[in-house]
């Protein structure tokens, strides 16, 4: 979520709420810009992904088992 986003900005750069949501907003434009002139792609399509995890309520450990899990659906062996 963006407060999650701007939390984590403002404590890992030791920002303020202003400057951390700039930042952010810099940055997602960046990236935007960046993945349509070298992909040719939108990255808010989400017919572009093939999974998506809202990490908000996910610790690291988690996040990752689910997408080891996702992968070995993907590409059971």
């Amino acid at each position: 979520s963006t407060a999650v986003r701007t939390r984590h900005v403002m404590d890992s750069l030791q920002l303020n709420r202003a400057q951390a949501q700039a930042l952010i907003k810099r940055e997602d434009h960046a990236r935007r810009s960046y993945v349509k002139q070298h992909f040719h792609c939108d990255i808010d399509d989400p017919a572009s992904y093939d999974l998506v995890l809202r990490t908000d309520h996910w610790s690291d450990a988690g996040a990752a088992a689910c997408i080891v899990e996702a992968l070995e659906q993907l590409n059971p062996t």
